[in-house]
């Protein structure tokens, strides 16, 4: 006698593979594959929430921390050496320079108690301006960059949710 793989009322047959976990003998595969997707969906906004706060506060500190070309210049300028020879700070004490290339350099010298005295150190100490304000602001632009993500989320959860009602209102009228 053959077996046929279809049962009396027309339905395919499926053989049951149970184990002790599992409860629904015939398991929707669409659900199941529906979980992991939406999870790899949620991860991916994450990670790109990550990835934006992080480049965006990078960017902001390279913006409000800028190397000065004016500052290089007038370090490298033999003209401006007596402005770097000036304590860093002293704003009152020290003249103005009479050469316009070194105007840059004094002020930065005079702004900061700090200051760099030379290229290297100058470009360390911005450098280190940057990554304090990275530090410092990086977790108010995630938690801002959290809120929009949610907040488009939930829109289009809403919207969804709607339209899924709407579709299956519409074939009850017809």
């Amino acid at each position: 006698m053959r077996r046929s793989s279809r049962l009396d009322n027309g339905a395919p047959h499926r053989p049951c593979v149970r184990d002790a976990m599992t409860r629904d003998p015939d398991p929707d595969t669409e659900a199941d594959t529906a979980t992991p997707a939406r999870l790899r969906w949620w991860l991916g906004c994450v990670g790109l929430c990550v990835l934006l706060s992080a480049a965006i506060t990078w960017l902001g500190a390279i913006y409000d921390h800028p190397v000065r070309e004016g500052v290089v210049a007038g370090m490298n300028a033999s003209e401006c050496a007596r402005v770097g020879v000036r304590p860093a700070g002293s704003l009152l004490t020290t003249p103005l320079p009479e050469n316009d290339l070194c105007m840059p350099l004094f002020v930065y010298r005079a702004s900061y108690p700090d200051a760099a005295s030379d290229v290297a150190s100058y470009r360390t100490w911005v450098l280190q301006q940057r990554i304090a304000e990275f530090r410092y602001l990086v977790g108010y632009v995630l938690l801002l960059c959290a809120t929009i993500l949610v907040v488009v989320a939930g829109t289009v959860m809403l919207i969804r949710r709607w339209l899924r009602r709407f579709d299956r209102g519409a074939g009850i009228d017809t």
